[in-house]
Parts: C-alpha cells; structure tokens; sequence
C-alpha cells in the first residue's frame, strides 16, 4: 500500500507489464476481488472489485536469469502403515508417500503431463483428450521414425 500498511484477500492477476530497465522488474495489473486493507495508521477498509496496479519485482529459488518453473501436482498418494500375517510370516510396511509432480518446459516429458493435468483441470471431455493425445503420440512417432 502507498505509504506502508498491508492487504489481505484475494485478487485476480491480469497481467504483467515490464517496467524499469531489468528484465525482472515488472508492474502487476490486476482486480481485487475482495479484501481488507490496513493503512500505517491502522484504518481498516474493506475493498471489492476494484482494479489495483503495483511494481513488483520477478524472484526465483535457483538464481535470478533462470526462468520461473511451473509445477503440475500429477499424483498424491499417501498409504498409512501395512501389517500382513501371511501363514505365520508377519511383514511390516512403514506409511509411504508417493508425491509425482511435473515441471512444464523442464523436458518434453513434464510438459506433456503438465499439458494432460491442465486439460483434465479444466474440464475437456474424456474422448477428445484420448483424441489429442493419440494425435500426439502418432507424430512423436511419426518423428522418430524419420
């Protein structure tokens, strides 16, 4: 907030603009969906609906020129503690978490599942995602034959 306070809530990111002379500088424009500011000297407002514009700068965990990775949850599985008496042989299977995620543009596998997890995310019929990707794995194939 213009001189100091905070924001709490949701907002709607519409897009980011370049600004200033570095490529990690950037202005966020966007939509507060609703919300609760607090100014310096404590006043509290609530705010909703309203478009809001703010610098901002681009950070990454690695280093600062390398690009910012997306990451699509594929498979969560968490199994609780296994106990088998099979005939007199006890084996005992501590809990296993199994967590598989992908990294889109870190290689032609991640993207692809990263493009299949944001189909099935966002509704696409069954039939026209077996379509697609059969289409898909024909030119792969089509590719590696040459």
């Amino acid at each position: 907030m213009p001189g100091g306070g905070s924001f709490v809530g949701d907002i709607l990111i519409e897009k980011f603009l370049p600004e200033g002379g570095s490529k990690l500088q950037v202005r966020v424009v966007g939509t507060i969906l609703q919300g609760t500011a607090t100014t310096a000297d404590g006043v509290i407002q609530s705010i909703s609906n309203e478009a809001f514009s703010a610098p901002a700068t681009l950070v990454s965990g690695t280093s600062q020129n390398s690009a910012v990775q997306i990451i699509c949850p594929i498979l969560f599985l968490d199994i609780g503690p296994i106990e088998l008496d099979v005939l007199g042989l006890v084996i005992d299977i501590s809990e296993i978490t199994i967590n598989v995620t992908a990294i889109q543009g870190g290689g032609l596998l991640g993207s692809l599942l990263c493009a299949l997890a944001n189909l099935l995310v966002n509704g696409l019929p069954i039939g026209n995602l077996l379509a697609q990707l059969n289409l898909l794995l024909n030119t792969i194939l089509a590719i590696l034959t040459l």
